[in-house]
């Protein structure tokens, strides 16, 4: 277990017959980063390498544990790390609820190019209202699911291109303040958590309130630091958003939660903090990586005391502190020295936290999708809009254009539902065995004796006299 420095911190490993005769796994840290910069002068280009000022000055510590016997596998490996995040973080355990939740996600706004009068200019595109939203909801709370978690994106100025976040104003287009205020007092008259999505870590460069020269970090070559978004063709960086210093980020987050706090809300999803970690290595003045983390993580244990926190990516330094986590991985990296993907980070968290993997209607094959949820013990996740798909035409956002809600009511009613029948018993339950019984035929077992049997083939299987229909599912009690 990497006790300190994981932020600059690599796991490797090498199969057996490779450097030797075992199987190996390491850990390697990075104390002098650096940064390959080339200078263009006339017809020649120079090409040097950046380094940072000082070498890494935290500590570096790896704890090492050993299993007894027949704990040595992956389920006794992560329930060990279980155990030590109950004692070192203080995890607790989910309150038995008679249903898994449906995460939702509702689309609020994009930037769109609009045309006044023969004149183009950048606007805003309504995808999703407040009223709208509600309207929503109702109809689920009518079909009797009523266990939700509500992410909602695009709720204030720039849309899914969120601007600084210090300087916000919701979207007049989608209600306004008040509009939020209204569907936040609906979704607590109904039990639903409300989690509006903000991007804290980086701004677009012209956005309202940001200062791209005095508020950006810089990188090793003493430019300003960027997060760009690539074509999926070329590669390329097609645009860009500057990535925060630590004090911005520090500025950025009081001011936000100044204004937000006064919707009484009481709960927020934080888009990027448990997915990206941004050093500032300006120049006498570095900022490590580890730095980052630790700041990262005293920012969301101060927001974590007055409300509730959805999260969007695994971090581990983030999921301790999270009630809700989406876009948990649920695949391996398919490099060479791995098998298969295992669901180590589900043993340590399920009955501790609530968590889905990636959104089941983007999904390249939904059923394969809804039965990896299953087999890890996620709750389903999807991802809509009130609008039809026609609205994202000709604009960056056009990957949403199947994500209308009226196309996919009756399948989150039906998904839900199949997920919920063999999930909603074992929410609170921690996972204590998993495993691979034949090809494309997996168990997950839970402390109160239930296991569910998953099978990806396409042929039914029968396992301990009980048959599993191709593509298909079943709960056993008392199996362990």
């Amino acid at each position: 277990i990497i006790e300190d420095s994981e932020a600059v911190a690599s796991i490797g490993a090498n199969p057996a017959g490779t450097l030797s005769e075992r199987n190996e796994v390491f850990a390697s840290f990075q104390t002098l980063a650096y940064q390959k910069v080339s200078i263009a002068a006339a017809s020649e280009e120079s090409k040097f390498v950046a380094v940072q000022d000082q070498l890494y000055q935290g500590n570096i510590r790896v704890r090492y544990a050993f299993l007894r016997s027949g704990e040595t596998d992956y389920t006794g490996m992560a329930t060990y790390y279980r155990n030590y995040l109950i004692q070192k973080k203080g995890m607790k355990k989910l309150e038995k609820t008679e249903s898994i939740p449906l995460n939702l996600e509702m689309v609020g706004s994009i930037n769109k190019i609009q045309s006044f009068l023969g004149i183009n200019y950048d606007g805003t595109e309504s995808l999703t209202t407040f009223e709208q939203a509600q309207t929503i909801l109702t109809r689920l709370l009518d079909h009797q699911i009523n266990h939700i978690n509500l992410k909602y994106s695009g709720w204030f100025s720039g849309g899914l291109e969120q601007d600084y976040a210090g300087k916000f104003s919701v979207v007049r287009n989608l209600g306004g303040e008040k509009g939020l205020q209204k569907l936040s007092d609906f979704a607590k008259e109904h039990q639903i958590d409300l989690y509006p999505a903000v991007s804290f870590l980086t701004a677009p460069p012209n956005s309202k309130g940001f200062h791209q020269l005095t508020m950006s970090a810089k990188q090793l070559d003493q430019n300003g630091a960027k997060f760009y978004s690539y074509d999926q063709v070329s590669l390329s960086g097609v645009a860009y958003r500057s990535i925060l210093s630590p004090a911005a980020l520090q500025d950025a987050i009081a001011w936000f939660f100044r204004k937000y706090d006064k919707l009484e809300i009481g709960a927020v999803c934080m888009e990027d903090i448990a997915n990206e970690v941004f050093a500032d290595y300006t120049g006498g003045n570095l900022f490590d990586r580890q730095s980052a983390v630790n700041l990262y993580q005293e920012l969301l244990a101060e927001q974590r005391k007055s409300q509730k926190l959805m999260i969007n990516g695994s971090y581990g330094y983030a999921a301790t502190l999270a009630d809700v986590i989406l876009n948990v991985p649920v695949n391996d990296s398919n490099y060479n020295v791995t098998d298969e993907a295992i669901p180590f980070y589900q043993i340590v968290y399920h009955g501790y936290k609530d968590y889905s993997a990636a959104p089941l209607n983007t999904a390249y094959s939904i059923t394969d999708d809804m039965l990896k949820s299953i087999e890890y013990g996620a709750s389903p996740y999807f991802k809509v809009m009130s609008a039809p798909g026609s609205k994202t035409k000709n604009t960056d956002y056009s990957y949403l254009c199947s994500n209308h809600y009226e196309t996919w009511e009756s399948d989150i009613l039906d998904y839900y539902t199949k997920m919920n029948s063999v999930l909603a018993e074992v929410r609170d339950q921690v996972i204590i065995g998993h495993r691979k019984l034949q090809e494309k035929v997996y168990e997950t077992t839970y402390e109160n004796g239930i296991s569910i049997f998953v099978n990806y083939s396409e042929q039914a299987v029968t396992i301990n006299g009980a048959e599993i229909a191709a593509k298909g599912f079943i709960m056993v009690r008392g199996a362990a």
